[in-house]
């Protein structure tokens, strides 16, 4: 008899696990009322035009143009041992503008999945597919225009710049206590003729806590020797 029931309660188990590992469709309202569900969203959304910059031979991407996501199609949503994943299905082309679609010179429909970790923040983006639609990579682009640089951990901002912004971000509560380092670089917008830095990355405390985060180095068209740090600290809080 026990073992029957011990049968019974692992079939439920087993049931109840698979049940739980299926994706669900969310509502727009659900992914418009959730800080964390448009952060991983833009954060996916940049680890997929630098791999189409960067690592994509057969689909390439220039460096030269600002892409933002114009249309999300679908967010859908699994949860399987306390991680979340997120599915999305965007549309994205230059600007985030809503324009009719022949103002778009470059189209491209993206599917990503990003898991997240409430408990401790990591992130990853756990698979990604993405398609071009009359792309016309050789445009005329003015040789000036701001550029995405390779997000790689050797253009990181500096040790001095990060204990800034942690040391402030502290104090102004949007960061735990703790001594947090460069994680990885999602995007590195950069300009050619000043010093400016729009970084989308991780900071990762010692004992392994994740945060996403935004800075900005702004020379305010000067030199490297005298900008300005911005910062947003993104919340871990589903």
């Amino acid at each position: 008899m026990k073992k029957i029931i011990f049968s019974l309660f692992i079939i439920f188990y087993t049931a109840l696990a698979q049940k739980s590992c299926k994706y669900t469709k969310l509502s727009s309202e659900t992914v418009e009322e959730s800080a964390v569900i448009k952060d991983l969203r833009e954060l996916g959304k940049e680890f997929v035009i630098s791999q189409g910059m960067y690592h994509a031979p057969k689909s390439p991407l220039p460096h030269k143009i600002d892409f933002g996501i114009v249309k999300t199609y679908s967010v859908e949503r699994k949860v399987s041992n306390d991680v979340y994943y997120f599915r999305y299905k965007v549309l994205i082309a230059e600007g985030e503008s809503a324009d009719p679609e022949p103002e778009w010179e470059i189209i491209i429909n993206a599917t990503y999945t990003v898991s997240f970790s409430p408990s401790n923040g990591k992130v990853s983006v756990t698979s990604y597919h993405y398609s071009v639609r009359f792309p016309d990579t050789t445009m005329a682009v003015p040789s000036d225009s701001p550029f995405y640089g390779e997000p790689t951990l050797d253009d990181a901002p500096s040790d001095d710049d990060v204990d800034y912004v942690v040391e402030h971000a502290i104090k102004d509560g949007s960061l735990k206590e703790g001594k947090y380092s460069v994680g990885k670089i999602y995007r590195d917008f950069m300009a050619e003729d000043n010093f400016y830095h729009d970084y989308l990355l991780t900071l990762v405390r010692t004992d392994g806590y994740t945060v996403r985060a935004q800075i900005i180095l702004d020379s305010q068209g000067g030199t490297q020797e005298n900008y300005d740090i911005k910062y947003t600290i993104y919340s871990n809080d589903l």
